[in-house]
């Protein structure tokens, strides 16, 4: 199926979510707005949201139009056509993709219709936009995940950079690890670094529990800021003991792990308060721990 040959519209200026003319108006043929109907294996809640969205589309004359699972895969090349799928997985929302046409979500056209702004302008599929604003930076991923949490960000409206810069607004990291440069200039500019599961988890909140709050707040990010003492194994020396207490409470507060006796197989660092003794000695014998000194 090839999209509608456009029309010269009659809903004119009430279409609001639509994109305009490069000079800001309306073309008298605008682009068709397809609702696809909900697969039946959807969570009914969800079918619910649909079939009431489309509902709410037909009162502010905004001229939806249904179209079938089997129209969506016979659709033959892109145009300035909009599709809202009710889920961006499956070989409808594949088809799509594979010929370029522009996808959105029903969490995106919910929340413009409240505002009253226009749909994104964005080719990539965008299902909500939950992360609206936000401009996302890996260190220390693999290629795998980072494409995963990429495509993740980019279904919730943020943006993803591959250099760090100042207009980056979080920096995604496995650990809070000095070896990485990113890290090191996050922190330098107070760029919040956080965990892959701030990704994660925003995107369940939508696809599963339907809720469109956006997770680009303070409060968010704190209950997702990488520990940081995570995955560190940190031994001490030449402390008192009331000091090598202290220490001990902290790293386990920063979600390290404390070791009372070094290993060398597992210890990461070595916390001292002189280059002498005999774990400075063993630790840098090993020649394979960056030490450094507190």
């Amino acid at each position: 199926m090839n999209a509608p040959k456009k029309r010269r519209s009659s809903i004119g200026r009430p279409t609001q979510i639509m994109d305009p003319d490069e000079d800001g108006d309306m073309n008298d043929d605008v682009p068709f707005l397809f609702v696809m109907e909900v697969p039946s294996s959807c969570d009914e809640e969800l079918k619910n949201f649909h079939e009431t969205l489309f509902g709410v589309m037909e009162k502010k004359n905004i001229q939806p139009k249904h179209i079938s699972r089997s129209e969506v895969l016979s659709v033959q090349k892109s145009t300035a056509d909009i599709y809202v799928l009710p889920q961006f997985e499956g070989p409808e929302f594949e088809h799509l993709m594979s010929k370029g046409c522009k996808v959105v979500g029903p969490f995106v056209v919910d929340r413009c219709m409240k505002a009253n702004t226009r749909l994104p302008k964005w080719r990539h599929p965008i299902y909500a936009l939950t992360m609206k604003g936000a401009v996302v930076c890996f260190s220390g991923l693999t290629k795998r995940k980072k494409a995963m949490l990429s495509d993740m960000v980019r279904h919730l409206g943020g943006q993803v950079s591959n250099d760090l810069h100042d207009k980056v607004t979080v920096l995604i990291a496995k650990n809070c690890d000095t070896n990485f440069p990113k890290y090191t200039e996050s922190a330098k500019l107070k760029i919040p670094i956080l965990r892959e599961d701030w990704i994660t988890d925003s995107w369940k909140e939508v696809v599963e529990q339907l809720s469109d709050t956006t997770v680009t707040n303070a409060e968010t990010y704190d209950q997702y800021r990488v520990p940081l003492f995570k995955d560190m194994v940190i031994t001490v020396s030449g402390l008192k003991l009331d000091e090598r207490s202290n220490a001990g409470r902290m790293i386990e507060m920063g979600r390290g792990t404390f070791a009372p006796e070094m290993s060398k197989a597992t210890c990461t660092h070595l916390i001292t308060d002189k280059n002498s003794g005999d774990k400075f000695k063993r630790y840098a014998a090993t020649r394979r721990k960056k030490i450094k000194f507190f």
